[in-house]
């Protein structure tokens, strides 16, 4: 445009206007604000259900009282509905705190239970004989016991006795002879004062435990119980003891050997907690138990169970939970699949059910250690964790736990914060008319600055009045190129090459102009070639002046790319050679750039538009190792280990990459690939076939990292290439155990004629020849046979140990 609009265009704003913006800005502030408050409100609604969710979507805890996580969730919510049920449920219970003082409604069970440490000492316990399934408990073991008529399970350590209570001077032995004389005695004193359910309240089990870990657990039955139902309250006991392999989990251990011993006995309280076995809310009521002439030092005590009303607690718990209960058919077996038996029977919103679902699709069911039996619990990806309690018998409680994000108000901040940068540009807009040309001359050289860092190029700065040495980036410094040096310094003392360098410091008036020299830096002697730029404009970044020049520093390796010093040592015909293997070494890398342009011209942003670009650039590494290793003798150093799920993946890769080129007609025009398999191919299933028989013990070990799907690449590409339209590749695998080595043969229909007795020596053939003479690999053979092309080659393979098997 012509000068005088441009200087109409950047006149400031005025004064007026700015000012006007800035009530603009205000008014938008306070709508901000506003809509904050609006959305702050949502987001505290949410912010419950997030808290939740992060508490229980990872672990569960084992212990039910007093415990962080989803049983002390449980727990609180449970009081809070006891405490709107108001005469349904004695609220004392509810403030009443664990200690030494007992609820009044219990306080008879607590005497009772004193009374039983005073009963006369019955006789030494009998082993009682009860099927106990084989479980590796790893330093416990568990058995059942009787004593006048009562059955009891029992668990301690195996040092301690084992199973057997023949000894009476066994000190575990006379313990269990304190503790059930002092139960039955409680039993039997209970069941004469009371019936079996009062008010709501049923005592579940007795139990004690001593100091040395022994414990003792008895159900609570009713006095008319059968001996099957017995048996199974005795068998069901007893696998909840053995629900964990290290130490048993049935009763909390918060309140326990609270206990003055020298002091009078009393009661101890619980509190209310979810029973880890399934029984519902209850509480338990323990006593110390002491014996005389050197026994152990225990306790005894109950635990005592409640009802409440799950249906109505599940319609209590509210958004955005979502909870069912569900009651299923048969009892849960150790270690089966939890989450089938629970949807079979359940009827629950739609979010909940299909998390359920999710959980009973899942092939291996969780370790029956990893969560107590009576609480399960899973996460769904993107949608929430999900827990389910045995509240009471036969009675399931899950619970979603949804993950949930708070809102936020987005579209009022975006506004906001447009209109402010707007009002500042506003005022900014007169200081950057100065700027604007010191900026892009930065943003220029930031670039081409980003380039050269990458690349690990020095970078330098040059007064070409004194050659002081201005500025010098990372690498620069690193060749002794400083600032405060002069750059003559390092030239060396020749005369062919002082005479090279004063010349091309006086070359004219060119603004660029480059030339080769050799600098002594530390380390020895190397060469460059240097594009030498003048500074048009100051540039602050690199402390450039106008009169300064840029230096860019392109060190040269191996030395004989020199011409200037190598003349004799690269022929004419060695530089055509190289030419021409460049050339067929890149023309895989040719074809991968297309697939890779042709994927981001259509939008793709996935993963596999990332690996292929980190794939061109891991070939072009390939490529360059194999012409700086070309005229080298093996066995070259083996660094890198391929597996059978490296070459899967590879594989995998590879096979992506020709259904992007089966699926677009443009691409395979320009690849020259329409005459190939991939003329006639329907789109339907793999480019070419895989038979794989690669133990995952065997490894192979190659040079390079990459070289095993370069050999692949260049193998399949000419397969599909010159195959029959319409064929499909076969690519066999196979391990020979004897010879320990994999056998590869990539095979494809061809109409081409029979292989002549010479091939090219730049060919397809000879690329493939020398990178497996670089790789130490065998019997590299090419054979036309019955119309069709077989490329097949074997390579070493080593075993890998064991990590449990000693060497």
């Amino acid at each position: 445009m012509p000068q005088s609009k441009r200087r109409d265009v950047l006149q400031p704003i005025p004064t007026r206007v700015l000012y006007l913006g800035v009530l603009v800005v205000f008014s938008a502030s306070l709508l901000t604000l506003y809509q904050v408050v609006i959305d702050w409100r949502g987001r505290v609604e949410t912010s419950r259900a997030r808290a939740l969710y992060e508490m229980v979507h990872t672990t569960v805890p084992t212990r039910p009282t007093d415990t962080p996580g989803v049983v002390a969730w449980l727990n609180g919510e449970v009081r809070r509905f006891l405490q709107t049920q108001a005469g349904a449920f004695p609220q004392s219970l509810l403030s009443w705190q664990r200690g030494k003082d007992i609820p009044p409604p219990l306080d008879n069970l607590g005497d009772v239970l004193l009374a039983g440490t005073g009963a006369p000492l019955a006789p030494m316990p009998q082993n009682l004989d009860l099927e106990t399934p084989t479980v590796d408990l790893q330093l416990r073991t568990q058995f059942f016991a009787t004593q006048s008529g009562e059955p009891f399970v029992v668990t301690r350590r195996t040092a301690l006795g084992a199973a057997d209570l023949s000894d009476p001077d066994n000190r575990s032995n006379r313990f269990l002879q304190d503790a059930l004389t002092a139960i039955n005695a409680a039993k039997s004193e209970l069941d004469r004062a009371r019936p079996e359910r009062r008010n709501g309240v049923q005592i579940v089990r007795f139990f004690a435990l001593c100091e040395d870990g022994t414990m003792v657990t008895k159900p609570y039955l009713a006095q008319n119980a059968d001996a099957d139902a017995t048996r199974r309250a005795l068998q069901r006991e007893g696998a909840e003891l053995r629900k964990r392999p290290l130490l048993p989990s049935l009763v909390s251990n918060e309140f326990f050997f609270t206990f003055d011993y020298s002091e009078p006995a009393h009661p101890f309280y619980s509190g209310l907690y979810l029973d880890l076995a399934g029984s519902g809310l209850i509480a338990s009521l323990s006593v110390p138990l002491a014996g005389q002439d050197g026994r152990l030092k225990g306790l005894i005590g109950m635990d005592i169970a409640f009802d409440i009303d799950w249906d109505a607690f599940t319609r209590h718990i509210g958004a955005p939970l979502e909870a069912a209960l569900v009651s299923p058919e048969t009892e849960p077996e150790p270690g089966a699949h939890p989450w089938r038996r629970l949807v079979a029977h359940i009827e629950a919103p739609p979010a909940l059910k299909q998390a359920l679902l999710s959980l009973a699709s899942t092939d291996t069911p969780p370790s029956r250690y990893q969560t107590p039996t009576s609480i399960h619990h899973g996460y769904v990806a993107g949608t929430g964790a999900l827990t389910a309690f045995a509240v009471k018998r036969g009675t399931w409680l899950v619970l979603l736990f949804p993950h949930t994000e708070p809102r936020f108000p987005w579209f009022s901040t975006a506004l906001l914060v447009g209109l402010f940068l707007a009002l500042l540009v506003g005022f900014e807009w007169s200081r950057y008319r100065g700027e604007v040309a010191r900026r892009h001359a930065v943003a220029e050289f930031n670039e081409k600055q980003n380039l050269l860092n990458s690349m690990n190029i020095p970078l330098s700065v040059v007064d070409p009045n004194t050659e002081e040495v201005i500025f010098g980036n990372q690498a620069a410094q690193e060749l002794g190129i400083r600032p405060g040096r002069r750059f003559r310094e390092l030239i060396p003392e020749e005369p062919a090459v002082r005479e090279h360098y004063e010349h091309m410091q006086f070359a004219g008036d060119a603004a660029r102009r480059a030339y080769g020299l050799p600098l002594d830096v530390p380390g020895g002697r190397r060469y460059a070639v240097i594009r030498s730029i003048a500074v048009t404009a100051p540039i602050a970044g690199i402390q450039a002046e106008a009169h300064h020049r840029l230096g860019v520093l392109f060190i040269l390796e191996p030395q004989r790319d020199l011409g200037l010093y190598n003349q004799a040592l690269v022929t004419a015909t060695q530089q055509d050679i190289r030419n021409k293997l460049t050339g067929l070494l890149n023309h895989g890398v040719d074809t991968l750039a297309r697939v890779l342009h042709r994927t981001l011209a259509r939008g793709g942003q996935d993963a596999f538009a990332l690996w292929l670009a980190g794939y061109v650039s891991n070939r072009i590494h390939v490529i360059a190792w194999l012409l700086s290793h070309w005229e080298e003798t093996p066995p070259l150093p083996a660094e890198y280990a391929v597996s059978a799920g490296n070459l899967t993946q590879t594989l995998q890769r590879l096979e992506e990459v020709f259904a992007v080129v089966r699926d677009d007609a443009h691409l395979r025009a320009q690849l020259n690939w329409n005459n190939g398999v991939l003329a006639e191919s329907d789109g339907e299933g793999p480019v070419f076939e895989v038979e794989l028989d690669w133990p995952e013990a065997f490894q192979v070990i190659i040079p390079l990292r990459g070289g095993m799907g370069f050999f692949l690449h260049e193998v399949l590409v000419n397969a599909v290439r010159h195959g029959c339209p319409g064929d499909r590749p076969l690519l066999r695998i196979e391990l020979d155990p004897v010879a320990r080595q994999i056998h590869f043969c990539a095979e494809n229909r061809t109409e081409a004629e029979p292989l002549e007795g010479e091939t090219k020596a730049y060919g397809g053939k000879a690329l493939l020849a020398s990178t497996a003479r670089l790789f130490g690999w065998h019997n590299l053979r090419f054979s036309l046979e019955a119309g069709k092309f077989r490329v097949g080659w074997s390579i070493d393979a080593v075993e890998r140990a064991d990590q449990n098997q000693a060497d």
